[in-house]
């Protein structure tokens, strides 16, 4: 997706479309996505800001910035309530969605 850096670069705004299938997601069979997104950041403009199925989904924080949604230690008392929120969020749906993978596979 990513030929480098700097001015010699061409941007490829579409290449997750392309060559990923993220025209449809749903139509690809994909599933179990969840899409955070600290609104203050620039980036989620880029991103899905809604649902886009029952299985791939979208976290906004509305006070979230660049990478604060996504700590693997859990929030602190630094963090706003929106991300202390979304931390328990996101780790009831991933709970959740590993529950289903081993109901799937028999384990």
């Amino acid at each position: 997706l990513f030929g480098g850096w700097g001015k010699d670069i061409t941007p490829t705004p579409f290449a997750l479309v392309t060559n990923l299938g993220f025209a449809d997601l749903v139509k690809t069979g994909t599933s179990r996505i969840l899409f955070t997104n600290g609104l203050q950041d620039m980036w989620s403009g880029g991103s899905y800001l809604e649902d886009v199925s029952d299985s791939i989904l979208a976290l906004n924080f509305e006070n979230g910035a660049h990478h604060s949604d996504l700590s693997h230690v859990g929030p602190s008392e630094n963090d706003t309530e929106d991300i202390r929120e979304g931390f328990v969020q996101i780790t009831d749906i991933l709970e959740t969605w590993l529950d289903e993978i081993k109901e799937e596979s028999g384990n």
